[in-house]
């Protein structure tokens, strides 16, 4: 996950730490401060999204149409996009 993070354009004011973003959806804290709000880049949710499923397919070893259909299309996307993270 961490590799395919790290693909991603940066962009200034943002982190590519997919935990970062997770754990203020979680706990409200972000970078060891608490924060009401948080302007989340859109490249975030994607990273979320392919973690969840990565991290479902880890606990029952195998993924469901929809989530294998739905990294299919990303990683299409991505590549189209010119973002090649190693995992992909």
């Amino acid at each position: 996950m961490k590799e395919f993070a790290a693909g991603l354009p940066e962009v200034e004011g943002f982190s590519n730490d997919p935990n970062e973003v997770i754990n203020w959806l979680k706990h409200g804290n972000y970078k060891k401060e608490r924060r009401e709000t948080l302007a989340i880049e859109n490249s975030e949710p994607p990273v979320i999204i392919w973690r969840a499923i990565t991290k479902f397919y880890a606990t029952f070893n195998e993924v469901s149409p929809q989530m294998q259909s739905w990294q299919t299309s990303m990683r299409e996307r991505l590549i189209a996009d010119g973002v090649k993270p190693k995992s992909l």
